[in-house]
């Protein structure tokens, strides 16, 4: 059966709010390796940019421990941000109307009965816009 669009409404709150907390878990763990990683390198980090001797800080060090970490960082912000866009993406909204009894497809049906299962339907089911014959006769100048 085809979700209703307050189902589907749902479906995007409760998606927007495990993507925020999957983003807000990745934040934590990426955040607290990056900090644990630069503090174990402190000395080395404040030698390199004090007046002392100059040290080189060793850069394949650095982007194999904190390459991973920025990427899951920026994962993280783009899940807190904008997790509504992302549960927009996960959850589709492909609404059709469909007969409540079936689940047959009624788009452009012309009666009030479904033809599946003889339901009578809704007025929530009838077509919004006028027939072509109506059109027709609104484009006629006459």
């Amino acid at each position: 059966m085809v979700p209703s669009p307050a189902d589907i409404a749902r479906y995007r709150h409760i998606a927007a709010a495990a993507v925020r907390g999957v983003g807000l878990l990745l934040f934590l763990y990426a955040g607290t390796r990056v900090g644990v990683f630069l503090w174990a390198n402190l000395e080395e980090l404040v030698a390199s940019f004090s007046g002392g001797p100059r040290q080189r800080w060793n850069v394949e060090r650095l982007i194999t421990s904190v390459s991973l970490q920025a990427v899951l960082l920026g994962f993280s912000v783009f899940a807190i941000g904008w997790p509504r866009l992302i549960a927009r993406w996960l959850v589709s909204a492909r609404v059709r109307p469909a007969c409540p009894g079936c689940g047959f497809d009624v788009k452009g049906l012309r009666s009030d009965i479904c033809p599946e299962c003889g339901l009578t339907l809704g007025p929530e089911f009838r077509l919004n816009e006028p027939s072509a014959d109506a059109k027709v006769g609104a484009t006629d100048p006459e």
